[in-house]
């Protein structure tokens, strides 16, 4: 019981730190508000993974939804993020007027239609969850604080770094070169999505 205790908050820190939209959102809001400011992208990223964690627990126990669902939502997410793209591809530097606003609705729409971030907890957390809830009372529950808990960790600390480097990363020589390649990034996981969804509903 210990080991999947320690799983479950070791994955949290991993899942955390692994590069995509939300990693890029973080980035891209603590070179534009600061570090406080981008503290509200790490609460929606873990308040909408905590709903994915128990649909992906609900759908594992009860409703055995097919992987083309999970697949198509991630359709969804990668036009979220190729319409960010373009924005920030707009940008030239990280003044007032030119600023991406990451709405609530917006991150969590990011999330929720990340087919990964589905296939992720139905494949590989939810089945843990389900094991430590076997041996101990609530013990699903406790698995999804414990990994958000070390996801909280980890963006959070990856957000202090960025912070260490606004200033140099918001130079007017340099801003616009970071802003492209936010704008690069976002379009790749975007690429990935629909490469990934587009490979599984023509194999």
């Amino acid at each position: 019981m210990t080991g999947l205790v320690a799983n479950a908050f070791l994955l949290g820190l991993v899942a955390g730190m692994v590069p995509g939209p939300i990693l890029s959102a973080l980035f891209t809001e603590v070179v534009q508000s600061g570090f406080y400011q981008s503290l509200r992208i790490t609460v929606w990223a873990i308040l909408a993974e905590a709903l994915i964690a128990c649909v992906s627990l609900f759908a594992l126990l009860s409703l055995r939804l097919p992987e083309s669902i999970f697949y198509g939502l991630s359709f969804v997410g990668a036009g979220i993020l190729l319409s960010i793209a373009y924005s920030l591809f707009q940008m030239r530097d990280f003044g007032s007027q030119t600023r991406i606003y990451f709405s609530a609705p917006k991150l969590v729409s990011l999330m929720l239609g990340n087919g990964m971030v589905w296939m992720f907890w139905i494949t590989v957390c939810a089945p843990q969850a389900v094991v430590l809830g076997q041996k101990v009372a609530h013990g699903e529950a406790l698995f999804i604080v414990l990994m958000e808990l070390g996801v909280c960790v980890s963006m959070s600390a990856l957000a202090c770094i960025f912070a260490c480097f606004r200033s140099v990363v918001s130079h007017p020589s340099v801003a616009p070169v970071v802003l492209r390649f936010c704008a690069f990034v976002f379009a790749y996981f975007a690429c990935i999505m629909i490469y990934a969804s587009v490979a599984y509903f023509v194999r």
